[in-house]
């Protein structure tokens, strides 16, 4: 099966959504797909360019930026004139693209209402062609606390639903969000995070190798709370000196989380790494003693389903995750993770407490967390779902 995905992530390095399209393109092609990714716009910034090439191989899966660069403009103008010329260059690009009759299925990982209603016509002309959407949150003004969309925004992805083979989302309430929008039902499927446990295996589990609480992820408060993160941390360490708090990653809260940091005096204990390379991401976990994603209970996190949750887990490290979403449907407390409350500063302190006082336990916790990542969020046994149902569909 020769698959073709759409998307606006950086590639091959970027976030959750770029981890997560290499992540299920491994499993299809170990079950003998053939993956290509197209990028539709610009995603780099020139002074911090992580992506210069606009065309490779990663992993066995082939990548192209179709916009033929990879640096975004520095102005609003140019921002703006990049949007609509990239847009309008890539979908041309993947129309003729289309005429290659080798090519059996088209997947788009995008959230924009525009990309969805345009690319879901592909398959019009020829019906043997398959186009599916992937959809991984709620749309952009639901989940950033708006009640609703636009009317435009809701007509296109209406009138794109009703042409599309299917979905793939990540909950249960993203996709009955769209069916409802929809005003019908189609083909779909639930496929949470994926994770490549061969990632992880030379971890070692068995001590605590560092004093260490780590969070990964865009610095956001928002999305994950990191004011109550470090404001619990702080009652913590006020205890426990010896824990350092260590926060990897980057984002527009950089900076006043440092600030934040340095009012509070704990500036030495609080690491700021800024971005790191996927294929650092396990070291960096197996230097951790503890492993935290304190989401809040907002539209997002209902939405959503953290791909960094399975990298925490596949590390086999004690894991503390706040109930928010469905993360309820897939993990017990104290079974396989350690459960807390959202927007709760005193129960994330008294986790932090516990697991240290309790650490030979948080290991067994950790184990069997590791094991659930090993099972229904393995990148192969999620890719051969994948595979049925667009093979089906």
């Amino acid at each position: 099966m020769n698959i073709v995905i759409i998307c606006r992530f950086p590639f091959p390095i970027g976030y959750s959504g770029t981890n997560r399209i290499i992540s299920y393109s491994r499993g299809l092609i170990e079950l003998g797909c053939q993956v290509s990714v197209l990028v539709l716009c610009k995603t780099e910034k020139n002074k911090k360019a992580i992506n210069k090439n606009t065309k490779g191989i990663y992993q066995g899966i082939y990548f192209e930026y179709i916009p033929k660069s990879t640096i975004k403009s520095e102005s609003k103008i140019g921002k703006a004139i990049d949007l609509i010329r990239d847009s309008l260059c890539s979908y041309i690009h993947i129309f003729k693209l289309s005429k290659d009759s080798s090519i059996d299925v088209f997947l788009i990982s995008s959230d924009l209402c525009y990309d969805v209603y345009v690319l879901s016509m592909l398959g019009k002309k020829d019906k043997n062609q398959k186009v599916f959407w992937i959809v991984d949150e709620f749309p952009i003004p639901i989940r950033y606390g708006r009640d609703s969309i636009s009317l435009l925004s809701s007509a296109l992805f209406k009138l794109a639903l009703r042409r599309l083979n299917g979905q793939i989302s990540m909950t249960k309430i993203v996709n009955e969000y769209y069916k409802n929008l929809a005003g019908q039902q189609f083909p779909s499927l639930i496929m949470p995070m994926t994770v490549e446990p061969d990632r992880f295996v030379y971890l070692s589990n068995n001590i605590q190798d560092s004093k260490t609480i780590t969070y990964i992820g865009n610095m956001e408060i928002y999305k994950d709370s990191l004011d109550i993160l470090i404001k619990a941390y702080y009652l913590f360490w006020k205890e426990r000196k010896d824990y350092e708090l260590c926060l990897v990653g980057d984002g527009k809260d950089t900076p006043k989380l440092k600030k934040y940091v340095n009012q509070m005096g704990i500036s030495e204990s609080v690491i700021f790494t800024g971005s790191v390379n996927r294929d650092e991401i396990p070291c960096v976990l197996s230097n951790s003693s503890i492993l935290i994603l304190a989401r809040t209970n907002n539209k997002r996190a209902m939405g959503g389903f953290p791909t960094k949750l399975g990298e925490y887990l596949a590390s086999g490290k004690p894991v503390i995750v706040t109930n928010v979403g469905e993360i309820s449907e897939y993990l017990t407390d104290k079974q396989n993770a350690y459960i807390i409350e959202p927007n709760n500063i005193e129960a994330l302190y008294n986790c932090f407490k516990y697991v240290a006082d309790h650490y030979e336990e948080a290991i067994n916790v950790g184990l069997e967390g590791k094991k659930l990542a090993e099972g229904i969020f393995n990148y192969k046994s999620q890719a051969i779902r994948m595979y049925d149902f667009i093979r089906v569909y």
